[in-house]
């Protein structure tokens, strides 16, 4: 093996660490980049985000869970398919 195949192979080498170590770096940045919060309407040019439809939503979703509570969904389910 001459000098030069040598060097050539160390070329290639450390091509290939820096392509590694850049994939490996895009990979590690993209795993902690994450939804926070997303639009779910623009209406009259104002954005509404799905926390913001949450936290406005919350008393009614309250509300009708409180109303029609079913205790055991199954058999309620099955008593509707009776009649």
């Amino acid at each position: 093996m001459t000098i030069q195949n040598l060097r050539n192979k160390m070329r290639y080498a450390c091509v290939f660490m820096m392509v590694l170590s850049v994939f490996m770096a895009a990979k590690t940045s993209a795993a902690h980049a994450g939804v926070i919060d997303k639009v779910i309407v623009v209406v009259n040019d104002e954005v509404i985000t799905q926390r913001e439809f949450d936290r406005a939503f919350a008393p009614v979703k309250q509300s009708f869970e409180e109303k029609f509570q079913v205790r055991n969904l199954p058999n309620s389910l099955k008593e509707l398919k009776r009649t």
